[in-house]
């Protein structure tokens, strides 16, 4: 009786009963290669760096766990605490500047009333950016 509900529920997960279970069913197969992708580009170098960073490594002698060592050293550090001030500085000061201008030019941009101008005008804005990322591409 358990087995059969258990089974009955599972067919309800994998195939549904409702249009919109089976659309969004759909959705997660078309986001699935993403998220493995992300994963595996992302997420696995990033656990094992954290892995890494417990251990002292070389060129041709074994690994050696240290623990927190390296994370003792670098919290001691007065130029990693002038670099984390420097930063936060940096941030405070460019990402509110960039966040005004940037809206104060979609704005002015809004304004004008003739659209071949506008459309000319976001053009010459934005090619610069669209440029860079067709040569890197």
């Amino acid at each position: 009786m358990l087995f059969n509900k258990a089974i009955a529920s599972l067919k309800h997960l994998v195939f549904g009963r409702t249009f919109s279970g089976k659309l969004a069913r759909k959705g997660y197969l078309f986001i699935l290669p993403a998220v493995v992708y992300f994963s595996l580009v992302y997420f696995y170098p990033l656990f094992e760096s954290v892995k890494l960073s417990f251990f002292r490594v070389g060129m041709g002698r074994p690994a050696q766990f240290i623990g927190f060592t390296a994370y003792q050293n670098v919290f001691s550090d007065s130029m990693f605490w002038l670099t984390v001030r420097n930063t936060l500085y940096y941030v405070v000061l460019t990402v509110p500047a960039t966040v005004f201008l940037s809206l104060m030019v979609a704005l002015l941009l809004h304004r004008i009333q003739n659209k071949g101008f506008r459309d000319v005008l976001s053009a010459a804005y934005f090619l610069p950016q669209v440029m860079s990322l067709v040569a890197a591409a």
